[in-house]
């Protein structure tokens, strides 16, 4: 029972994880786009 539980805690940490990175990498690549689409942006 235990084991179990810690098992999913662990699961939880990581899908929160992919999470937050993937987020983290959507805003960045957003900002990215931003920037080059703006016309007076020196890229």
């Amino acid at each position: 029972m235990r084991k179990r539980s810690n098992i999913s805690q662990m699961r939880g940490t990581l899908f929160t994880a992919k999470v937050s990175y993937r987020t983290r990498h959507f805003r960045c690549t957003h900002v990215q786009i931003y920037l080059t689409s703006r016309p007076d942006s020196t890229v």
